[in-house]
């Protein structure tokens, strides 16, 4: 008989795709048929209950319901609810097939910092911004197809709209980029620099990109200045404490580029400078810079690899968050406790403001990671 516990303890553990064949006349197979392919889902509060379980060499319930994520995509859209809540009964489980070559490397556990595996794809530019052509006809296709583009985006995309099609600007498209002064900061730095990388760039368009080019950059600065007074620092106080992570810091908030986490839907999920400080300098340990946040919880991840992590997080609930703003687009996104969303064997808490800014996003601590008290 399969119970929780040994279903967990086997497979659930170490999230082995199986194929689950059930009980003939039971409501599980009247639900599912004669066999299904999943992954079964646990809360961090279920798994480490388990754990804990097998720690002390209990049996557990005889019998339960496990909830399960659908790999397939023949199954109607309610038939996979259920597999979520109520989930699987296990009494009704005639058989679990696993890959027997699936690794065992239980991630959950894991002190380890890890790496993502990634393939490094080499990109040449075209000479004289030749590339500026297809990323506007890209961002333009976007557009078309209802595709929100963030704040960063839709000034890029404006931008080289005023360069490439000027007359085909909107009426709404002059009210977003014109203000009292002109042309938009944001906007006017991107047509700016369309002209500079195609050489058609007069001296007095140069002098005008590169003074918005400095204010930006200066602006930069002042955003991490704020938030390192928040901590009871500075620029000016980190340098003399600590050079090398002063130019850390200074370093990646100049190559910093606000990023797109969603590839679809018309509610973008990005990350800004504002949510890249406020993250990196308290839940990535290489960014930290003094014992203030020691305690706080930490990616499990090579640095470099963490935005690329979120985005995979932020994959994961993409349909569930444009649902959310479609029906609620004034309330802010969250996840968290029961509701954290599971990457890679850790469980993740965060907050999605209205606009789709990720206020926060980090690792919760688990019970082997708590240090006593």
């Amino acid at each position: 008989m399969y119970t929780p516990l040994r279903i967990y303890e086997t497979l659930g553990k170490f999230d082995k795709a199986v194929n689950i064949s059930f009980r003939r006349g039971s409501a599980t197979h009247e639900a599912f048929g004669d066999d299904i392919n999943v992954v079964f889902m646990y809360t961090q509060v279920e798994r480490e209950g388990m754990d804990a379980l097998l720690a002390n060499g209990e049996a557990g319930e005889p019998t339960g319901y496990i909830k399960a994520r659908y790999l397939g995509f023949d199954l109607p859209d309610d038939k996979v609810r259920l597999l979520t809540s109520p989930g699987i009964l296990s009494s009704d489980i005639t058989s679990i097939l696993s890959a027997t070559w699936s690794p065992e490397k239980n991630t959950f556990h894991s002190t380890d910092t890890r790496q993502l595996n990634k393939i490094e794809v080499p990109f040449r530019r075209l000479p004289k911004g030749g590339d500026y052509n297809w990323m506007y006809g890209f961002d333009k296709e976007r557009v078309a197809e209802g595709i929100g583009l963030s704040p960063y985006e839709r000034s890029v995309y404006l931008g080289r709209k005023l360069y490439f099609e000027p007359d085909s600007l909107t009426a709404e498209e002059h009210v977003e980029m014109l203000d009292d002064n002109g042309i938009v900061e944001d906007v006017e730095r991107e047509y700016l620099a369309v002209l500079y990388k195609r050489e058609e760039a007069n001296e007095e368009q140069k002098k005008n990109l590169l003074a918005l080019l400095k204010k930006h950059r200066a602006d930069r600065f002042k955003a991490l200045d704020d938030e390192l007074k928040k901590i009871g620092s500075s620029i000016k106080k980190l340098i003399k404490v600590d050079e090398d992570k002063a130019g850390e810091l200074l370093l990646s908030v100049v190559q910093f580029s606000e990023r797109r986490l969603n590839i679809t839907g018309k509610y973008p999920i990005y990350l800004d400078l504002k949510g890249f400080l406020h993250i990196w300098m308290r839940h990535v340990e290489d960014m930290k810079i003094n014992q203030q946040f020691a305690n706080k919880d930490n990616y499990q991840w090579e640095e470099p690899d963490v935005i690329r992590v979120m985005g995979h997080i932020v994959e994961q609930i993409n349909e569930e968050v444009q649902a959310y703003f479609d029906a609620t687009p004034n309330t802010r996104f969250s996840k968290y406790g029961r509701e954290s969303v599971y990457y890679e064997g850790d469980y993740y808490t965060l907050h999605i403001e209205p606009s789709g800014r990720i206020d926060t996003m980090h690792k919760n601590r688990k019970t082997h990671e708590q240090k006593p008290s």
